[in-house]
């Protein structure tokens, strides 16, 4: 059960723009490419890119945990390309939460959703598809 969702007010696009100052690359591509592992950076620097996000989910963190009374447990993020999965893996280190796992299969199942073919679609596209079937 998903008790909170944070649509963070500065993603991606806040991500480049830092991403061009912090690390003195030309444009958006540069950065784009930097940050999708085309251009190699290690991965403190890009840590570094995406501390306003982690502040800001911290502050989130901490009220919900204020107004609830409950802990939040795990951390889930979507929509990223592969390439860029090491954001999850960098947010979940930086806010001591392990990743929501998810059976993908067995979700398909209690949905009543036959016929996926679990294998040939990435897990992250496939929780954005049946999420927007759902609702």
């Amino acid at each position: 059960q998903i008790m909170a969702a944070y649509p963070p007010s500065h993603g991606l696009k806040n991500i480049i723009t830092l991403g061009r100052r912090e690390c003195s690359l030309p444009d958006d591509v540069s950065v784009y490419k930097y940050l999708t592992g085309g251009i190699k950076a290690d991965e403190e620097q890009k840590g570094k890119l995406i501390q306003r996000i982690i502040s800001d989910l911290k502050s989130y963190m901490d009220f919900f945990e204020v107004q609830s009374g409950m802990a939040i447990g795990n951390l889930f993020v979507s929509n990223l390309p592969e390439e860029m999965a090491w954001i999850e893996t960098t947010l979940s280190k930086s806010l001591d939460l392990p990743v929501l796992p998810i059976d993908y299969k067995l979700w398909l199942k209690d949905c009543k959703i036959e016929g996926v073919n679990t294998e040939k679609v990435p897990p992250k596209a496939l929780f954005g598809m049946i999420s927007a079937l759902l609702h």
